[in-house]
């Protein structure tokens, strides 16, 4: 679930934190996994997430995503944190570096002791003016990273539908009727909270 979405356009940053009701372990591992990653990001033609391996991925058509993992970091120890820096090419785009890192998180009961829930920050940086487009792209494909990590992946023919409707979210409210996704510092959705 969306818990805060920035743009920082001085510093071309994009950063979504997602909250996933699953351990940072299990969420790490689905994230890493080559086997789902057609669930919820495109079809992989390589994928190798160790540090100075290689990740392609057809988004459709063809239209592949390239991109060389320059760091990673896991641990199922006490910080229960993990990283990874990957660099980011689509062929008509400019080249971009993608940052993740999943943490354990309290459960919602306030449980500290058993961490059930992780967060996923994301952080898409070299964007210049397509940082509205990833934004709308993220949310999309995180929708269906959190389906897939529950096991009830999403169909891929939905995709476009729930891209369009993350657009028209994230538009400037012109009749006022629907709730308007604020891109510049969403904590919270609004028109959403009741």
């Amino acid at each position: 679930m969306l818990t805060s979405a920035h743009v920082d356009r001085p510093a071309d940053v994009l950063t979504i934190e997602w909250s996933l009701p699953h351990a940072q372990s299990s969420a790490w591992r689905h994230l890493t996994d080559a086997e789902t990653v057609h669930e919820w990001l495109g079809q992989p033609k390589t994928f190798d997430a160790r540090v100075g391996g290689e990740i392609i991925v057809d988004h459709d058509d063809g239209y592949l995503c390239r991109s060389n993992v320059l760091s990673a970091t896991h641990d199922d120890g006490p910080s229960h944190t993990s990283t990874a820096e990957l660099s980011w090419e689509f062929p008509d785009d400019p080249p971009s570096r993608l940052s993740l890192r999943t943490f354990d998180t309290n459960d919602r009961a306030g449980n500290t002791g058993n961490n059930t829930a992780s967060t996923l920050v994301l952080q898409h940086s070299g964007l210049g003016e397509l940082i509205d487009s990833y934004l709308t792209g993220w949310l999309t494909h995180l929708t269906y990273f959190e389906a897939s990590l529950s096991g009830a992946p999403l169909p891929p023919s939905q995709f476009w539908p729930l891209f369009a409707t993350f657009e028209q979210l994230r538009a400037p409210a012109d009749d006022g009727h629907l709730p308007r996704l604020q891109t510049d510092s969403l904590t919270k959705p609004s028109g959403l909270d009741h």
